[in-house]
């Protein structure tokens, strides 16, 4: 029952992620008004599910989830499996409900939400970009479930949307600020837009893996990893209290 709670919750928040704050692209033209909007809808989402799953919404997180020992290889499944149906979901239902499905996009494009490599940008730089801005992301999410700070976690989603908002305006030029496979996946989907699709999976993993392997290694205390686990563990009790 556990599992089926964390896999609807995940599912549910990386569709409303995909459809809400895909959405935005259709009304808004320019970087700030998208890069506000996502960081809004990231923060919604995180305090809606986060009880239930931690929100992880995104891949990359999860996998950073795994190396810090809070969830089991199992799991890491089953999260990537929620996040990337609901993505799926989300950008299908947008396309279909959407009366801008016509709109070219700045690149001339019909693949409305879809990540895509800047013009001029090469792809090892497009690479270094995703790896960058991930691992920027994971070092919060690491920063948040270190043994000191995870007990503290009042107003996590306005904190994340904010962190979120500083992503996108940052690499939306270049590489559309993909750091979410999944994210990245669902409009791909549907729109079978591929282009250097892999760079939206290798850039973010990568990132996660080394930011959370080095903080795991250099800043989790030694006894860092049992705490951590005891700690959410009695946040999951009080939450089905």
């Amino acid at each position: 029952l556990n599992y089926l709670r964390i896999f609807l919750a995940e599912f549910i928040g990386t569709f409303l992620l995909v459809y809400f704050g895909c959405a935005c692209i259709h009304h808004l033209s320019n970087f700030l008004g998208m890069s506000l909007c996502f960081g809004f809808v990231i923060g919604a989402i995180i305090q809606a599910v986060g009880a239930i799953s931690l929100a992880h919404l995104n891949p990359a997180v999860t996998l950073c989830f795994y190396i810090f020992g809070i969830i089991s290889l199992p799991a890491v499944f089953l999260y990537v499996i929620a996040e990337c149906l609901g993505a799926i979901l989300g950008a299908f239902l947008l396309k279909e409900m959407s009366i801008f499905d016509a709109a070219l996009d700045s690149r001339g494009t019909k693949s409305d939400c879809c990540t895509l490599v800047g013009n001029g940008v090469t792809l090892g730089r497009a690479f270094a970009w995703e790896f960058g801005l991930t691992s920027f992301l994971i070092l919060i999410v690491c920063s948040v479930i270190h043994p000191k700070t995870v007990t503290r976690l009042d107003s996590i989603g306005l904190k994340f949307g904010g962190v979120i908002f500083i992503l996108i305006y940052t690499g939306a030029d270049y590489t559309s600020t993909g750091i979410n496979p999944a994210r990245t996946l669902g409009p791909a989907v549907v729109y079978n837009e591929w282009s250097d699709h892999w760079i939206y999976w290798a850039g973010p993993l990568t990132g996660s893996l080394v930011t959370s392997v080095a903080y795991h290694i250099f800043c989790l205390p030694k006894n860092g990893q049992q705490i951590l686990k005891e700690a959410i563990k009695q946040q999951r009790e009080d939450y089905k209290k």
